[in-house]
């Protein structure tokens, strides 16, 4: 709102956060690129028994490379989101935090579901060497965060509809579903966040699992 009281324009302030999104991918992504051949230097020579030390190449530049495009790609892939909503901000917010929002462009938001879409699938294809398991996997995410929405409306819905009196012996209880069915309780958003959170977890126990057994 202050850049644009200022004069700047949305289509010149979009890029700058972008930018500076860009930059904090980067940062991360070497922070990571050299913890993870650190970790793979000095492991081998405090567990030489468990990790065999020939079997370990810590310095891969193609490999630290493609992370380094995979962690800035999904950096700025997911902060297309929230950055479109830097078109819709009021110049008025600067004087009132509860000024209303600009009224939002269909295409912004189109175009914000295809690139998101889009990018996923890049990155999964690129990832996997395979366009079609790219393609599969960007379904699976979607019918999963479809799936997880759908469980958060009817959590909300049938929580709404739930008589009170059920849980008066229990006011933490009564609270908590009143807080979970209010207007703007964000709960169908953070159902979807947990639920994708479970299936990173349960994705890291399979390769572990892998892994374990090819090491084995």
């Amino acid at each position: 709102a202050i850049l644009k009281c200022l004069g700047l324009r949305p289509r010149e302030i979009f890029p700058l956060y972008l930018g500076q999104t860009l930059l904090l991918g980067l940062a991360g992504s070497l922070v990571g690129i050299l913890a993870g051949v650190g970790v793979q230097q000095v492991l081998p020579h405090l567990f030489p028994d468990l990790i065999p030390g020939d079997l370990i190449r810590p310095w891969q530049p193609a490999a630290l490379l493609r992370g380094l495009g995979l962690g800035v790609g999904v950096a700025l892939l997911f902060s297309l989101p929230p950055l479109s909503a830097v078109l819709r901000v009021p110049p008025a917010r600067v004087l009132r935090r509860d000024a209303e929002p600009l009224p939002r462009h269909r295409w912004v938001t189109v175009a914000t579901v295809l690139a998101l879409a889009v990018g996923v699938w890049g990155m999964a294809a690129f990832q996997s060497g395979s366009a079609k398991l790219g393609a599969q996997f960007t379904g699976g995410v979607a019918l999963v965060t479809a799936a997880l929405a759908a469980a958060a409306f009817l959590v909300s819905w049938a929580v709404r509809r739930m008589p009170r009196e059920l849980f008066s012996l229990r006011p933490w209880l009564r609270h908590g579903l009143a807080a979970l069915a209010r207007p703007g309780a964000a709960a169908g958003g953070a159902i979807v966040a947990l639920g994708l959170g479970v299936l990173v977890v349960l994705g890291m126990s399979l390769v572990e699992r892998r892994v374990t057994g090819q090491l084995d």
